[in-house]
């Protein structure tokens, strides 16, 4: 399920991965962005 934040788009799997990332946005993009690499 797709999640927009600062203009970009990020996904996650699930309602409660969701709340999670609306929490802490910012710790998830940087996970995000690791994982990426």
């Amino acid at each position: 399920m797709p999640i927009s934040y600062k203009g970009e788009t990020f996904y996650v799997c699930c309602s409660g991965c969701r709340d999670a990332f609306n929490e802490n946005p910012e710790k998830y993009i940087k996970e995000f962005k690791a994982k990426k690499k």
